[in-house]
């Protein structure tokens, strides 16, 4: 199964439509399409976050045996493994606690913050480039 085909399983299993699936993940709907159709490939930190969000079992995740979704229990080997993901990315749990609270924000807010994103990364560029030449 590829990744879109197991994103659009989760989505069905849980009655959401992909706008419904995608806003608490930061995803829009085409996007989220693109996704589900192997056109576009979602990033390390909106998969942690559907994980997180919708309680996928890590274990089903990665090789389809299991329960699709966590126990409302405590699940140690499940937790481990998210976490062995998180580390795998190379996110520090700053960046992580970054990526969590950004999918408390509502779409316009995030707007915000990609935009602010795109003018730092800009004026880092122009001063590296300063300090180059």
């Amino acid at each position: 199964m590829t990744l879109g085909e197991k994103i659009y399983v989760i989505r069905k299993a849980l009655k959401l439509s992909a706008t419904e699936f995608g806003g608490p993940i930061g995803v829009k709907k085409s996007h989220m399409s693109a996704i589900e159709k192997g056109k576009s490939s979602p990033s390390d930190a909106v998969v942690m976050l559907m994980m997180e969000r919708y309680r996928i079992n890590p274990t089903w995740w990665e090789t389809g045996e299991g329960e699709m979704f966590l126990s409302t229990g405590t699940d140690n080997q499940a937790l481990q493994s998210l976490n062995d993901e998180i580390e795998k990315a190379k996110m520090t749990t700053g960046e992580w606690e970054f990526v969590k609270m950004l999918r408390e924000l509502d779409e316009g807010r995030r707007d915000e913050i990609r935009a602010r994103q795109h003018e730092l990364l800009a004026e880092q560029l122009r001063e590296s480039s300063k300090r180059r030449g």
